[in-house]
């Protein structure tokens, strides 16, 4: 009984003691490795990018950075908390790599406080917690000695994944305040048109200086480094010469061409039936530059057609429409700066590009389809989208297809006799891809509304600007990674259940519900059946030990 004691002291103290190490190493981990994170995910989204660091290397005077954040009013929401802890881990990082050009300050704008006056003056957005007057803060502000500043209004959660580029951005912009200037010629209202601008518009309009131009302009003006077009088969004559010219005289090229819009809206349709400058013959430049766009048909791809949710016989499900395609990075030229580390994107009813015969241009295809496509005449797409079960039993693969590429090389005019030995220009077939419906979800968080990407589209824009005006440093940020996964098994198996195929639609469907369930148990029941086993374990290991007590 005495060694028993003995031991039942010994197993105390040594309890006392490992409680007493683990409270020290919680305490002084708390404190000396305060700012040290391991970064696990997938693309180390939380570590800085060699272009983040190649702007910070690049900056020539101090920047201060100052992150208001209203710490206490912040406590009842512990997602927020979180998150600001992840935005000023962030940042220390950033003040680390800079060796001294970045200082940082953190500021809670307590209310009706300096802080706070000083906040609203830098222009950040108040969140109204309720009626006594308390507004929360949660933005970042950049300065220099020169009194210019870069402001992030309001730090979105839903921007998570954006976070590094957009200080990156910020500093970046304060950095080099001559922001490069792109002419944007478009028959699609991007900047909204009294309404809401759409998110490409807001993202380009933050890093770049637009100037829109007519859709009949007749000269470029000479400080525009870049043209951006958007449907360009409905321009006038005076603009497609005016655009050869730009292209004469060295000038860069972004287009969307799209042989089907789903994103011109009724009354613009109208006009540019109406308004169509019979002279107007795009496909004329296009084929100067060394490309055709497949006329009046789409791309269908059953392996990338994306989920919709249809209404039929009162029930709403979801399918797979092939119309509609959402490109994974297998689909992208990782060679070119462009499309290096993007990962998805969602295009819609996009055409299909060829070079010419005897082109003196080089053709570099950036976006392809998988070899599992086929092309749609524009004029069935109507009952296609009424009837995809009658889409699907039509379908026949044909192939690989072009989606959008780069053209370099020489040009001649085809309206006069000028030439020019190098180009750069950029061809899209499809303008959809810059609709917010195609790529991004609102929300609503404390009474604002938030965007949320779900593909890449929006990256893709601002690359491609970035790389056609000379800009390549954030790009390599801004296409590091996204935090959406797809279950591409499950995809696959979804649309293997679609076929006309009887036997084949069955074993799909049996499939895809064993797929699911096993989902649904490792993700909802597992985690719990483990921790009850471990439970269960510890119980029968303490009974078998008193057992032995006893016995001795």
């Amino acid at each position: 009984m005495r060694m028993q004691n003995k031991f039942r002291l010994l197993s105390t103290a040594l309890l006392l003691l490992a409680a007493l190490l683990f409270l020290l190493l919680n305490v002084s981990s708390g404190y000396f490795l305060k700012a040290l994170r391991l970064d696990v995910t997938a693309d180390r989204l939380y570590t800085l990018s060699s272009g983040s660091k190649q702007i910070l290397q690049s900056i020539d005077e101090p920047i201060t950075i100052r992150m208001y954040f209203s710490k206490r009013l912040a406590k009842i929401n512990p997602y927020l908390i979180s998150f600001a802890t992840r935005v000023q881990d962030l940042l220390i990082q950033y003040e680390r790599a800079s060796k001294g050009k970045i200082v940082l300050e953190f500021i809670d704008p307590e209310p009706r406080s300096n802080a706070e006056e000083e906040a609203l003056s830098y222009g950040l957005q108040a969140i109204p917690l309720d009626d006594l007057g308390n507004d929360l803060y949660f933005g970042i502000v950049a300065t220099n000695s020169a009194n210019s500043q870069r402001v992030i209004p309001f730090l979105q959660p839903a921007r998570e994944v954006t976070l590094e580029y957009d200080i990156s951005q910020m500093i970046s912009n304060l950095n080099n305040p001559q922001r490069p200037k792109i002419g944007l010629i478009s028959s699609l209202p991007l900047e909204g048109r009294g309404g809401r601008p759409w998110m490409v518009w807001q993202q380009m309009t933050a890093q770049f200086d637009l100037q829109v131009l007519d859709l009949d302009v007749a000269q470029i003006p000479a400080d525009i480094k870049l043209l951006m077009l958007v449907n360009p088969d409905t321009f006038k004559n005076e603009a497609l010469l005016a655009i050869d010219q730009f292209v004469m005289q060295g000038g860069h090229i972004v287009a969307y061409v799209d042989p089907y819009s789903e994103a011109t809206d009724p009354e613009s349709a109208t006009l540019n039936s109406l308004y169509r400058d019979p002279q107007a013959d795009f496909s004329r430049l296009l084929n100067a530059w060394g490309l055709q766009l497949e006329p009046h048909k789409v791309v269908a791809d059953r392996s990338l057609a994306k989920p919709v949710r249809i209404e039929a016989e009162g029930h709403a499900h979801t399918v797979r429409y092939p119309l509609w395609l959402d490109l994974i990075d297998a689909n992208f030229a990782q060679d070119d700066v462009v499309m290096a580390g993007l990962d998805r994107m969602t295009l819609g009813t996009a055409g299909s590009l060829t070079a010419v015969t005897n082109a003196t241009t080089q053709f570099k295809p950036l976006i392809t389809s998988s070899p599992d496509a086929m092309l749609v005449p524009v004029a069935d797409i109507k009952q296609y989208q009424e009837d995809v079960a009658m889409l699907m039993q039509a379908y026949k693969p044909q192939g690989s297809f072009i989606l959008a590429g780069r053209i370099t090389g020489p040009i001649k005019s085809p309206y006069t006799d000028k030439e020019i030995a190098n180009s750069n220009i950029i061809v899209v077939a499809d303008g959809d891809l810059l609709h917010d419906h195609f790529w991004v979800n609102f929300q609503k968080m404390l009474g604002q509304e938030f965007g949320i990407p779900t593909a890449a589209n929006g990256n893709f824009v601002v690359s491609v600007l970035d790389n056609l005006t000379g800009s390549d440093a954030l790009i390599s940020i801004r296409n590091r990674g996204t935090f959406v996964r797809p279950f591409t098994a499950l995809q696959q198996l979804e649309i293997a259940a679609q076929s006309d195929d009887p036997e084949a639609r069955v074993l799909a469907d049996k499939k895809l519900k064993a797929m699911e369930t096993q989902v649904k148990f490792f993700g909802v029941a597992l985690v719990p059946l483990i921790i009850v086993v471990c439970g269960f374990a510890a119980w029968l290991m303490q009974i078998r030990r008193e057992a032995k007590s006893k016995a001795h």
